[in-house]
């Protein structure tokens, strides 16, 4: 298995671990405006970094191959944000769906 796609798992976990961690601050009613913070700034700086183009390189030094997929996930972002703020749990398939896509891309870019 290449050392990348391991890196990259552990990123797949974490996104779980965020999604979960989104879900028990609705169920328990605190700290959700900090989870809905967090995916609007992501979706946001997904944006930026679309229009600008500014970085060449991503974590870990590798070519940035997801450049396509920035507006897609800055979308799925702000969707999420929204619904986690009006405590909607239509947020998990937003960004389950938005995990699935970087999955999809990732096997595209190295396996094919």
């Amino acid at each position: 298995m290449k050392y990348i796609t391991k890196l990259y798992i552990l990123c797949i976990v974490i996104r779980f671990i965020f999604i979960y961690g989104a879900y028990a601050a609705i169920q328990h009613n605190t700290y959700y405006t900090v989870f809905t913070w967090f995916y609007y700034i992501l979706g946001i700086g997904s944006f930026y970094h679309w229009i600008t183009n500014a970085r060449e390189k991503g974590g870990f030094s590798q070519t940035i191959w997801w450049q396509y997929l920035r507006p897609v996930h800055g979308a799925l972002y702000i969707i999420a944000a929204y619904f986690i703020y009006q405590k909607n749990l239509l947020f998990i398939p937003t960004l389950l769906l938005d995990t699935l896509l970087s999955i999809e891309g990732h096997i595209r870019y190295h396996y094919r």
